[in-house]
């Protein structure tokens, strides 16, 4: 029995100043969005319908959201 467990792609949304800060898997920055909404927006689309989990940081609040397109 495979004991893998194969897990989604993973982008980071976080908030520096005014703009939420969304970076890719491989460490890079992707862009940098007034609107929380947007950044969400842009993970759905880059992750081409994909199901993906996205660590959110802000301040002392981490939480970890999957999204794809049944949630």
């Amino acid at each position: 029995m495979d004991s893998h467990v194969a897990h989604p792609p993973l982008y980071w949304i976080a908030l520096f100043g005014s703009a939420w800060h969304v970076v890719r898997q491989q460490g890079s920055l992707a862009h940098a969005f007034t609107d929380l909404d947007q950044a969400f927006a842009f993970v759905r689309t880059d992750s081409d319908g994909v199901e993906v989990s996205v660590e959110l940081m802000v301040d002392n609040f981490y939480m970890v959201k999957q999204i794809g397109p049944s949630r």
